[in-house]
C-alpha cells in the first residue's frame, strides 16, 4: 500500500523505411505477394493476397498493406480509405503495371493526406478512353489530396493530359521523392495539374513528352528542390540532366555527377518516429531510402550529408566509411580485422594505423611518422601484423581511398576520417551507473562487466574521490579480490543518506603479469529518506489504516486525504489534511487534537531513526485564514487560534519527547511552510531515536495556558511530505556566528575559507556581512567568532 519512496525492435523490413507520415493509429497489417491467394486471409505472409487490389478491399481506414517484391498486373483504387499501401523492397524490385487498364492508380473519393502510396514503380498505365478515362495514365486523382512517397512513375501514356500523374477538382496531393521519367501525354507529360494545389519537394521530372508539368489556369503547384527539365520556379530547383544510370532500362539511380546529388531538402524528408534505425532518436529524418541504402548520405563528397532529388540515395561517397569497429568502440579485442565499406570510386586502400590521433590525421604516403603500420591493399579490410594490441589503450586509423586511372569531376586521393577504438581489458558497465543520483542507501551491490582477460578484481571504495583514485591493495580503500565470474560486491557497511560515494574495479591477470587500473565511478545516495508523503493512499480507508485520528486516540482532531490543484504541494498529487476542534478544559490547558502512527513498521522510513545517519525531520505544513479560537466573554471575531502545532515522537519504552511549531501565526496562512526539527531535541528528552514506536502530528494542547472555562479553538491544517534528512542548509533557521556566505552569495551552512574573504574584505569597516558581533566594526572579535567555528557545519543549528 504504501509508495516505495525512501530508495530508490523494432526490426523493419526495408519497405518500412519511410512509412512515418501522418496516418492514424495502425490497425490490420495485410500482406500481399505474387505467390499468394486471394483466397486466403492476408494476415501473414503464409496467407498472403495474391492482388494488392485485394489487399486494398480488404482493409479498412489506419490499415496496412504491405506488398512483397514483384509485378504486379493489376490497376488500384484506393476507395476512399485511409490506407497505407507500401512495398517491402521498393520501387527498384516492386512494379504495378497496368497494362490494359486507364489508370494503374486512381484516388477518386475523397482521400486524403493519410491516404499513402509508398514505393513502387508505376508503369503500364493506358488513358486512351474518354473523359476522365483519358486522364492520368499513371495515377489518377480527382477530388482527392493522398501522400505519395518514393515512387517512380515511368512509361505511361494519356491521350489527353497527364500521363504520369493527373490532378483533377481540388485535388492537392503531397509527392516527396519521386521520379517522373518516360511518360507521354498530350498536355502534362510527367504531371498534369487542373483546379488542384499540389506540394512537390525533392523530385526529379524529366525525359517526359510534351512538357513536365502542365498547370491550367486554376491551379496552384508548389514545386521545391527539384529537378524539372525546362525549369521550374520555386525554391531549389533546378534545370539539369539527372545523368539517370540507364532510363532506357528504367534504370534511375543517379551516376556520381548527377545534380540531383545533395540537392534536394531534408526538411522535406519526414522524421523517423518509428525509430526504424533503433537509436533512440525519433526526431532525426528518415535514415534510409527504400532500397535500404542511407537516406541522407553525402553523395558529392562535400562531408554534408544532404537528401537527394528523386526517389532513390545516390551511391556511397568517394572517402571510405562505416568503419568496424565502430567509430569510438571500447570492446575491442587485442587482435581485431579492420573493415569498411570502399569509396565508391576506389580501387586500393591506403591504411594508417596508429597510437597517436595527430600523427594518424596528418599521415600520407610522404609522412608515415607516429604510424604504427601503414600498408597500400586492394581490399577493404585490413588486420594489423605487429604483436597483439595493448589492453586498455586507444588506436587510432584512418583510409585513404585511391584510384589513379579515375577521370571525374572528384579529385583523388579521397583522405578518410580518423577513427578510433580502444582495446578493452578495463572494467566497464558499472551499477550503479557513474555519476548516478538518488541510489538506495540500503543493500547497494556494486556490479560491473568483465574487462577482457582479467583472472580477477581488485574492488576499491570510498568517500573520498582522490583516494580512491590513488589507492593501492594496502590502502584503507581496498575491499577486496574477487574472481572472474564473481562482478558483484555489496558496498561495505551502512552507506549514508545524501552522501557521494566512489568506487574503482582494477583488472588483473596474474598468469599474464597484466594490472589493468580502472575509472573512478561514483554515485550519490537519495537525499533524504521518505516517511510519508500520503501519495499512495487509495482513499481515506487507506489512510486510516496507517495513521489514527480521534475515532482511535481521543483526540479531537479528524484526518481526511485531501488533493486538487488548489491545495496540494507541487508536484504531488495529495495531502493529509486535520479537522481540529478543542473544546475540553484541563486545568491550565486543554486537550488537543492529533493523529498518529501507533507502529512504525506502517511506514517505509521504518522505527530507526538513525538509518543512514539521519538527523533531521522535515515535514510541510499549510494553514487556514479562517483558523479561529473564541475567547468566554470576548468579541465573537476570528482570532489568532491559540494552539499551535507540534510533533511528538515516543519510542518503545513510552519516552516521550515533543516539539512546537515555532511561529503560530502561520496556521492562518494558506501556503506551504517547511518544518525543520533536529532529531537532537528527542533525543535530549530520551526518546531512543533507533526504536521510534508512535509518531505524532497534532494542534494545541502543549502551549495552551488560557483562562479556565469553556474555550472553542477550531479549523484545518494540512501535512504532507514528512521526511528524514542527513544534512541540509536551512538558511531561514537562525545560525551560529562565521557562516557568512557561500559560492552564490547566500550563507551555505558552513564556515569556511568563503566566510573569511569576505571578514578579510571588510577589515576594519562595518561591512554588514563581516561584522558578525554587530559592534559597526569588522575587527578581531569577529575574527575570533569565526575562528571558534571555523569548518563547523551549520545545517541544523538551534532554533
Amino acid at each position: 500500500m504504501k509508495t516505495a519512496g525512501m530508495f530508490r525492435i523494432m526490426f523493419v523490413a526495408v519497405g518500412l523505411l519511410l512509412a512515418v507520415l501522418a496516418v492514424p493509429s495502425a490497425g490490420t497489417t495485410y500482406y500481399v505477394d505474387p505467390s499468394g491467394s486471394d483466397g486466403a486471409n492476408g494476415l501473414t505472409w503464409a496467407t498472403a493476397f495474391a492482388t494488392v487490389g485485394k489487399g486494398i478491399t480488404s482493409s479498412i481506414g489506419g490499415d496496412v498493406v504491405e506488398v512483397n517484391e514483384g509485378t504486379y498486373n493489376e490497376a488500384i483504387d484506393f476507395l476512399g480509405k485511409a490506407v497505407r499501401l507500401y512495398s517491402s523492397g521498393g520501387p527498384e524490385v516492386t512494379t504495378i503495371d497496368g497494362t490494359g487498364h486507364y489508370h494503374v492508380v486512381q484516388c477518386v473519393s475523397g482521400e486524403d493526406a493519410n491516404t499513402i502510396l509508398e514505393g513502387f514503380t508505376i508503369t503500364g498505365g493506358n488513358a486512351n478512353g474518354s473523359d476522365s478515362n483519358s486522364w492520368g495514365g499513371g495515377m489518377y486523382n480527382d477530388n482527392s489530396s493522398p501522400t505519395v512517397t518514393n515512387c517512380t512513375f515511368s512509361g505511361n501514356t494519356a491521350a489527353d493530359n497527364g500521363g504520369g500523374m493527373s490532378n483533377n477538382n481540388s485535388s492537392n496531393p503531397t509527392v516527396t521523392n519521386c521520379t517522373f521519367s518516360g511518360n507521354t501525354a498530350d498536355g502534362g507529360g510527367g504531371m498534369y495539374n487542373s483546379d488542384s494545389s499540389l506540394t512537390v519537394s525533392n523530385c526529379i521530372l524529366w525525359g517526359n513528352t510534351p512538357e513536365e508539368i502542365y498547370d491550367d489556369g486554376t491551379s496552384s503547384t508548389s514545386v521545391s528542390y527539384s529537378d524539372v527539365e525546362g525549369g521550374y520556379s520555386g525554391t531549389g530547383n533546378i534545370d539539369a540532366d539527372p545523368c539517370f544510370v540507364d532510363a532506357d532500362a528504367n534504370n534511375f539511380r543517379l551516376l556520381y555527377d548527377s545534380p540531383c546529388i545533395d540537392a534536394g531538402d531534408n526538411n522535406s524528408v519526414p522524421p523517423d518516429t518509428a525509430d526504424l534505425d533503433n537509436d533512440g532518436n525519433t526526431t532525426e529524418p528518415i535514415p534510409f531510402d527504400l532500397y535500404g541504402l542511407p537516406r541522407l548520405e553525402d553523395g558529392d563528397g562535400d562531408r554534408s550529408a544532404v537528401v537527394d532529388m528523386g526517389a532513390y540515395e545516390s551511391k556511397a561517397p568517394p572517402y571510405a566509411h562505416a568503419p568496424s569497429p565502430a567509430d569510438g568502440a571500447e570492446l575491442v579485442t587485442k587482435d581485431p580485422t579492420l573493415t569498411w565499406k570502399a569509396g565508391v570510386y576506389a580501387d586500393e586502400h591506403e591504411v594508417y594505423f596508429g597510437t597517436d590521433e595527430t600523427a594518424v590525421a596528418d599521415a600520407n604516403t610522404s609522412n608515415t611518422t607516429g604510424i604504427l603500420e601503414f600498408d597500400v591493399c586492394d581490399v577493404n579490410s585490413y588486420t594489423p601484423t605487429g604483436n597483439p594490441l595493448v589492453l586498455g589503450k586507444t588506436y587510432y586509423w584512418k583510409i585513404t581511398e585511391v584510384n589513379e586511372g579515375y577521370v571525374g569531376p572528384l579529385t583523388p586521393p579521397w583522405e578518410g576520417d580518423v577513427w578510433s577504438f580502444r582495446v578493452e581489458g578495463h572494467a566497464y558497465d558499472p551499477y550503479p551507473g557513474d555519476g548516478e543520483a538518488n541510489v538506495p542507501f540500503l543493500g547497494v551491490v556494486l556490479s560491473w562487466a568483465a574487462g577482457a582477460e582479467a583472472e580477477s578484481h581488485d574492488v576499491y571504495f570510498g568517500t573520498d574521490e582522490e583516494a580512491v583514485a590513488g589507492a593501492t591493495t594496502s590502502s584503507a580503500e581496498y575491499e577486496a579480490n574477487l574472481p572472474v565470474g564473481t562482478e558483484n560486491y555489496p558496498s561495505p557497511g551502512e552507506l549514508m543518506v545524501g552522501k557521494g560515494y566512489y568506487w574503482r574495479i582494477d583488472e588483473v591477470n596474474e598468469s599474464g603479469g597484466t594490472f589493468l587500473k580502472g575509472d573512478v565511478w561514483s554515485f550519490t545516495t537519495v537525499e533524504f529518506l521518505i516517511a510519508d508523503d500520503f501519495e499512495s493512499y487509495a482513499d481515506t480507508f487507506e489512510l486510516l489504516a496507517v495513521w489514527d485520528d480521534y475515532w482511535v486516540n481521543d483526540s479531537d482532531g479528524i484526518i481526511d486525504l485531501e488533493n486538487g490543484a488548489d491545495i496540494i504541494r507541487e508536484p504531488n498529487s495529495q495531502a493529509a489534511k486535520l479537522e481540529f476542534t478543542n473544546m475540553t478544559p484541563m486545568g491550565p490547558g486543554y486537550i488537543g487534537s492529533w493523529f498518529d502512527v501507533q507502529d512504525l513498521t506502517e511506514l517505509d522510513v521504518g522505527p530507526d531513526w538513525t538509518i543512514g545517519g539521519v538527523k533531521a525531520l522535515t515535514l510541510y505544513m499549510r494553514g487556514d485564514p479562517c483558523n479561529v479560537n473564541v475567547l468566554p466573554g470576548g468579541p465573537s471575531a476570528p482570532e489568532l487560534s491559540a494552539g499551535r502545532p507540534w510533533v511528538e515522537l515516543e519510542d518503545t519504552w513510552y519516552w516521550a519527547g515533543y516539539v512546537l511549531y515555532p511561529d503560530a501565526n502561520d496556521i492562518l496562512e494558506d501556503i506551504w511552510h517547511e518544518w525543520n526539527i533536529d532529531l537532537s531535541i528527542f533525543d535530549a528528552c530520551g526518546v531512543t531515536l533507533s526504536a521510534i514506536d508512535r509518531f505524532t502530528i497534532g494542534i494545541g494542547g502543549y502551549d495552551k495556558t488560557g483562562p479556565s472555562g469553556e474555550m472553542s479553538d477550531y479549523g484545518y491544517i494540512w501535512v504532507d511530505d514528512i521526511r528524514l534528512y542527513v544534512r541540509r542548509c536551512v538558511r531561514d533557521i537562525s545560525r551560529a556566528g562565521g557562516d557568512i556566505s557561500g559560492e552564490d552569495g547566500e550563507p551555505d551552512c558552513f564556515v569556511d575559507g568563503l566566510d573569511l574573504s569576505i571578514v578579510a574584505e571588510q577589515w576594519l569597516t562595518s561591512g554588514p556581512e563581516g561584522d558578525i558581533v554587530d559592534d559597526g566594526t569588522v575587527n578581531f572579535e569577529d575574527y575570533g567568532i569565526l575562528g571558534d567555528n571555523w569548518l563547523e557545519e551549520l545545517l541544523w543549528p538551534p532554533e
